[in-house]
């Protein structure tokens, strides 16, 4: 009988903690809620709220790695903006040629046989593009 009693009373302590658990899970209380978890030793728990929160650390430093490439490239456009050449009656021109040397040779390539800074700016978007790329996938890979 003394045994039965003291099942009982274990279910039902059981039962209020689990209660209080889930109160304080819909009342957001994530503190709270940890050290119930804590307090059950329920490692499976315990374990999927670690994962949660390194995937919300990296999905932080991914944001903010997108956040800090937007800024640079928002700042390489205004540049890219100032750097207007002009025609000797002042006009804009629209492209223009941008002298450049070779690194293999170390030829310099002036004139008309110089590449147009529409294309380098392409080439150097493309590169940060695959950089950038190349980083978050580092870092959703590391994540998985």
């Amino acid at each position: 009988m003394h045994h039965a009693n003291a099942e009982r009373e274990q279910k039902k302590e059981q039962e209020r903690i689990e209660k209080e658990r889930m109160r304080r899970l819909m009342a957001e209380d994530e503190e709270g809620y940890r050290k119930l978890i804590d307090q059950k030793k329920d490692k499976r728990l315990a374990f999927l709220l670690q994962q949660t929160d390194e995937y919300i650390a990296n999905l932080t430093e991914m944001v903010k790695l997108h956040k800090t490439e937007q800024r640079r490239k928002m700042k390489e456009q205004r540049m890219m903006k100032r750097r207007v050449q002009r025609n000797d009656d002042g006009t804009v021109v629209d492209d223009f040629h941008v002298s450049v040397v070779e690194t293999g040779t170390g030829n310099t390539l002036t004139g008309e046989e110089a590449p147009l800074a529409s294309v380098l700016q392409v080439i150097y978007l493309r590169s940060r593009l695959n950089v950038t790329v190349s980083v978050l996938s580092n870092i959703l890979h590391f994540s998985i």
